[in-house]
């Protein structure tokens, strides 16, 4: 029961992250390549990627690649990551969200304003993240070049899957969804 709460609420907060423009108006980029995986880092307003937050993405990166290949071998060889730190409260999903923009790109950004700042953000939020949105490539449930129709119930079943491979894969919740909101009635009002 507690794993549909958690997959309901992820499916509304990725639409509405859907709905949200495009984070490419960031400046301070710089891209970096390692083993398969190209990262692409943009620095927010208020802060800034230090050397060892890059390092501690790249490895928590190759190594949940490794994770999901062993289940999900048709996972793409190379992928590109476009990581911002964007200036939004991201504090119930730990920290850091993403999209699966296509099967081989991924977009992540991390919140300049999460509290512990942005290694706590790292730590809390990120592999739980990525363990989603590489999910969602495997699938095909990407921005681009999704192979899925439209529709509330299709959205649901590949966000509640993705969730629940993630929270299998990383160990705890996507997201911290309080435990006390009337789903019934939410669930109700979204079938009207």
């Amino acid at each position: 029961m507690q794993a549909n709460k958690f997959s309901c609420m992820a499916v509304l907060f990725s639409v509405v992250l859907l709905l949200l423009p495009a984070t490419q108006l960031f400046a301070n980029e710089s891209t970096e390549t390692r083993q398969g995986a190209s990262f692409k880092f943009v620095d927010g307003d208020k802060l800034k990627f230090k050397q060892a937050d890059k390092i501690k993405i790249k490895k928590i990166t190759n190594s949940t690649i490794e994770k999901v290949k062993q289940p999900m071998p048709e996972l793409s060889d190379s992928i590109q990551f476009n990581i911002f730190i964007i200036d939004r409260d991201l504090s119930m999903v730990n920290g850091t969200t993403g999209r699966a923009d296509r099967t081989n790109e991924i977009e992540i950004s991390f919140s300049s304003s999460y509290e512990g700042g942005l290694d706590k953000a790292i730590d809390d939020g990120f592999a739980v993240t990525l363990f989603h949105e590489l999910h969602h490539t495997v699938r095909g449930w990407t921005i681009y070049g999704n192979k899925f129709s439209q529709g509330i119930d299709i959205a649901i079943i590949n966000e509640g899957l993705a969730d629940v491979f993630a929270e299998i894969q990383a160990g705890h919740p996507h997201s911290s969804y309080s435990n006390d909101v009337d789903f019934d009635s939410w669930t109700k009002e979204i079938l009207a």
